[in-house]
């Protein structure tokens, strides 16, 4: 095993740490998850910086770092927990994927793959003890108001429904993806309409337009002319499915008013709560427009918010908003423009067996982060961060 193949194993194992976290912490009664991930990133660190940092990373820090110590100089009063565990995805997390020589392999890939489909298979049997009302700390409750009527909001073993639509969501991207390279099998149609259906229960909405939007990418990235008769097959025949399991659960109202409900931004409690923060964080963002307002001040990962209401909650509802209002202008636009580059520079290598999976992942999250804060996550930024670096180390 050389020095690359044991930092991606690093790596990996942080996935599956984080995969399992809420597990772990119902169990430790502690957010034990983050500190051993953040070893394993330390010891990945250690060995990148004998390789040395990737232009592209020089780059992300030399506008960085300037915001972070001057709000840590300049802002004492809200320094508090989120601001730490923020350098945890601004600094950590990036630098541990700055060297040039870490990436993943299409094998490696292979493995990221079977974890996924293992914690998709075992939330969804999380899923089913939630719809059949069992009760367990291991079973976290969440609920959405659909226009006046209540709706819980499943989360299988994952700790909450946008995480549980996150990770469904990667398992249906790695299941078209693997249609489309024809490696078609009975598991990974089944694999595919349990992702499809998690996605439908967590009852994030973004996720639905984020798969739709993926889909459509797709097709016109791997297909050079037409829309074939085989790929209408499959998406009439998952259609199906869906529908069917969606019919027997009785969901099929909900489904419909969800869809009616989803550009409602008057009428739509969390549409308009949704905009709401849009506007609360740009004011913020114009009034500190040079350094910002401060690293973590618009996040909720890492903190303790039960009893606190979403009306309540400064949050930014948009990563890319996020990053201009916590760090200022030049970074904001330094961020923009690293992303649109490096979309635009794999563009043409996108078919490339080796380039497939990581593309997509940039992809993905670029348009999540429009409207979401997935980045903010440990496990939202491994993804995002290793996607880059990957493509990157391939180009050279």
């Amino acid at each position: 095993m050389d020095l690359r193949d044991l930092k991606v194993k690093l790596v990996l194992v942080s996935f599956f740490i984080l995969f399992l976290g809420f597990f772990l912490q119902t169990i430790v009664g502690l957010k034990i998850q983050y500190p051993l991930v953040l070893v394993l990133l330390i010891l990945i660190i250690l060995f990148s910086l004998l390789d040395g940092i990737l232009s592209f990373y020089s780059l992300y820090f030399l506008f960085l770092i300037p915001s972070c110590i001057y709000n840590w100089y300049n802002k004492s009063s809200y320094i508090n927990e989120s601001f730490y565990f923020s350098l945890f995805t601004y600094i950590v997390i990036p630098l541990s994927f700055s060297g040039k020589k870490i990436f993943f392999t299409e094998l490696d890939y292979r493995y990221f793959f079977r974890i996924v489909e293992f914690f998709v298979y075992f939330n969804f049997m999380g899923l089913c003890f939630q719809f059949y009302g069992i009760e367990s700390d291991f079973l976290k409750i969440e609920g959405v108001m659909n226009g006046d009527v209540y709706h819980q909001r499943y989360t299988g073993f994952s700790g909450g429904s946008l995480a549980f639509g996150l990770l469904n969501c990667f398992c249906s991207i790695n299941c078209i993806i693997k249609i489309y390279n024809n490696k078609n099998s009975i598991f990974n149609f089944l694999t595919l309409i349990i992702s499809i259906t998690g996605i439908y229960f967590s009852y994030s909405r973004r996720f639905y337009i984020l798969l739709l939007v993926i889909l459509v990418f797709m097709h016109f990235t791997f297909s050079k002319k037409r829309i074939s008769i085989k790929y209408i097959l499959y998406i009439l025949f998952f259609t199906q499915v869906v529908l069917i399991i969606l019919y027997f659960a009785g969901e099929m109202e909900n489904l419909s008013n969800r869809l009616i409900m989803m550009f409602d931004f008057e009428n739509d409690g969390s549409n308009v709560l949704r905009l709401i923060k849009w506007i609360d964080t740009f004011n913020a963002f114009s009034d500190n427009l040079l350094f910002g307002i401060g690293q973590g001040s618009t996040s909720t990962v890492g903190v303790n918010i039960e009893g606190v209401s979403s009306s309540e909650l400064f949050v930014s509802e948009s990563y890319f908003l996020k990053m201009f209002a916590e760090n200022g202008l030049a970074f904001g636009l330094v961020y923009v423009f690293l992303c649109v580059k490096i979309l635009n520079k794999f563009y043409k290598y996108r078919r490339l067996k080796d380039f497939t999976v990581p593309y997509f992942y940039l992809f993905f999250f670029i348009v999540e982060s429009l409207s979401s804060t997935s980045l903010e996550s440990p496990l939202g930024s491994i993804l995002f961060w290793s996607s880059v670096s990957t493509l990157l180390n391939f180009k050279n």
